[in-house]
């Protein structure tokens, strides 16, 4: 279970119960059960338990959009961060957004915005992450800041998480494309 939270928290590899569901096992189809009892107090301002959305595995693929408006926020977290820029981002859901009522926020560990995922992915993700928020859970997955250098000034994020439908079928949850 530590390995796990730790492995999130300061993104280094540890082997998991679950390849595929990392920390997270099915029960049955309409509802999730944490593996461990992860304790809500392991993870700062966390307010309910954490399910870790498995990754690809492969890489940073998902770009976070909007990250410029977030660039304090960021250079807090590319401050406190290890060498390797890796760290763990919260998918929270927004269909309230008056932007955009398909929004999925980005943010750290203890609720901070530091972006949003585009449109394009959004929709199937907010599907997910409403899931998870129905039944107390949030959604967590690796991430890797990039930039924040003499040559590139402004800070972006990239997301390692299988695409929505892939992560519900191995939650157990269903989601319509």
């Amino acid at each position: 279970m530590w390995r796990t939270l730790i492995a999130a928290i300061f993104g280094r590899p540890t082997p998991s119960v679950s390849a595929h569901l990392d920390g997270v096992r099915q029960r049955d189809r309409s509802s999730i059960e944490v593996a461990t009892a992860t304790p809500r107090s392991s993870i700062p301002g966390a307010d309910r338990d954490v399910v870790f959305l498995p990754g690809t595995g492969r890489g940073y693929f998902l770009e976070v959009t909007g990250e410029s408006g977030y660039q304090d926020v960021l250079s807090g977290q590319w401050q406190k961060m290890r060498p390797n820029r890796e760290t763990s981002m919260r998918l929270t859901a927004e269909p309230t957004n008056p932007g955009d009522s398909k929004a999925v926020a980005v943010q750290t560990l203890t609720g901070e915005t530091v972006g949003y995922l585009a449109a394009a992915e959004a929709a199937c993700y907010q599907q997910l992450i409403l899931q998870l928020d129905a039944q107390q859970l949030i959604g967590i997955c690796k991430a890797k800041l990039l930039g924040g250098t003499a040559n590139r000034t402004q800070i972006g994020v990239f997301l390692d998480v299988e695409p929505p439908t892939l992560v519900a079928s191995k939650l157990g949850l269903t989601i319509r494309v």
